[in-house]
């Protein structure tokens, strides 16, 4: 993971708080790496009762990428503001560079947007990353239809390749390569995560109760 002159910026943002790993794989080179690299690891490890490796195995009835995730709920609802500086401008310039290679030009962009807030410039990928959920009504709708494409966009691109990665360590036919993928078990209502999920071959929504009595005669306690 060492490569690149930002390495040392990389492992000052890797140690503060602020965004969760499972969240930068999605636009991070050094993380989705990680990641790859230990889903290789794994699939690779050969279970010592029955001699065959993971990839291989009959016992696994479903691969779930994440668990949880929310990439696509809590940034776009929370913001950036909490995240390291280093990994801000990183997807900041990933969202200037999907703007630059839509747009082109600012006269495209502002005939999308109708305008742009001081200081923000395609030309010198200075826009920034909004608006978010509370933000919403302070945009043009366009301007929010971008973003959220972007973000889904980042999401999608991601599962796809992780999948399509992990089904390379099997033949055709057997295994992980035919096993269905869940790409991320949903835990609160947010329509983009649901659509980035339903690209998966299987889809998930999960729940937590606490005792053994119905909650139903009591809304709204159920939390979704």
């Amino acid at each position: 993971l060492s490569e690149g002159e930002d390495w040392d910026d990389w492992k000052k943002a890797m140690q503060q708080k602020g965004v969760g790993i499972n969240h930068l794989k999605f636009f991070d080179g050094r993380v989705k790496k990680l990641f790859f690299k230990h889903a290789s690891n794994f699939l690779n490890h050969v279970n010592p009762y029955t001699g065959k490796r993971n990839a291989e195995e009959e016992m696994f009835c479903l691969f779930e990428n994440d668990n949880e995730n929310a990439f696509l709920k809590w940034p776009l609802e929370r913001g950036f503001a909490k995240w390291p500086a280093y990994f801000r401008a990183k997807l900041r310039k990933k969202w200037n560079n999907w703007l630059l290679a839509k747009y082109q030009t600012r006269e495209a962009l502002l005939q999308a947007w109708k305008k742009l807030e001081k200081n923000e410039s395609l030309q010198q990928k200075t826009i920034k990353l909004a608006p978010i959920y509370t933000d919403r009504n302070k945009y043009a709708q366009a301007r929010g239809t971008d973003f959220l494409r972007f973000m889904v966009g980042l999401v999608n691109t991601f599962n796809q390749e992780f999948r399509d990665h992990c089904r390379t360590h099997a033949p055709k036919g057997i295994g992980v390569n035919v096993i269905p993928f869940l790409f991320d078990t949903q835990y609160r209502h947010s329509t983009p995560w649901l659509y980035t999920n339903s690209k998966a071959d299987v889809n998930s929504f999960g729940m937590y109760f606490w005792t053994m009595t119905s909650t139903l005669g009591n809304p709204p306690s159920m939390y979704v």
